[in-house]
């Protein structure tokens, strides 16, 4: 229901001239694009402050993408749609890393980074992670793993597989010091993963071997298919 009113407010905002509409048609579909006129933004930018209050709008707009990130974070690797609003947003997302909340804020940087990585500039995401890991370190172990395995990505991306598998390494013991047996699984993955790319099979499926039993012992049917598929690959 607020989907379709937010929707509905939208088109009629677009019908008094206030609103750009584009239509994107894309793999999942047409999609019907938003977006302010420069004087509607500049009027908006000028009124809005006096009205609701600069905090309150910047609290609004971090909530605001801090979805829209997660959503990406999600999603970039199946749907067309999300890699095409990560570009389309990217100067806002960029923006609003400053207007979030501060309990979050880490987690908003480490998703941010990883999405830039994805879409291709690695050292604009490099360094959204940096600072992400700078406030998890210490704080957070499962956010930490998490950080340290996006940054081995981009460095095993970038053709530095010493670097990723040492990032690995710090990823696994921060898994294993908290029993998480998932991020374990998953960093184990990742490990083989370079092995067998820089033609390291033996080592690569002696370390799917180690992620096979844990993927079954979690439940994860989806991590266990990949786990046997990656290891008849090797």
């Amino acid at each position: 229901a607020l989907q379709e009113q937010t929707t509905a407010q939208l088109y009629t905002l677009w019908r008094r001239g206030l609103l750009v509409r584009e239509e994107e048609t894309l793999r999942e579909g047409t999609f019907a694009l938003y977006r302010t006129l420069p004087t509607v933004r500049l009027f908006a930018q000028h009124y809005l402050p006096q009205a609701l209050g600069v905090e309150a709008l910047q609290e609004r707009m971090g909530r605001v993408m801090a979805d829209t990130v997660r959503f990406l974070y999600n999603e970039l690797d199946r749907k067309t749609l999300a890699a095409y609003l990560a570009r389309r947003c990217r100067v806002d997302l960029e923006a609003a890393a400053a207007w979030i909340a501060a309990d979050e804020r880490a987690w908003y940087l480490n998703r941010l980074g990883w999405v830039l990585g994805r879409l291709g500039d690695r050292q604009a995401g490099l360094r959204w992670l940096e600072l992400a890991l700078e406030l998890a370190q210490g704080k957070d172990q499962s956010l930490e793993s998490n950080v340290l395995n996006n940054i081995a990505g981009v460095y095993s991306d970038t053709g530095q597989p010493a670097k990723a598998l040492e990032l690995y390494a710090q990823s696994l013991n921060l898994d294993r010091a908290a029993g998480d047996r998932t991020g374990e699984a998953t960093t184990l993955n990742n490990m083989a993963l370079v092995y067998d790319a820089t033609g390291q099979p033996g080592k690569a499926l002696e370390l799917y071997a180690q992620t096979l039993p844990i993927v079954r012992e979690v439940g994860n049917r989806a991590g266990e298919a990949t786990t046997l598929n990656n290891m008849a690959g090797v």
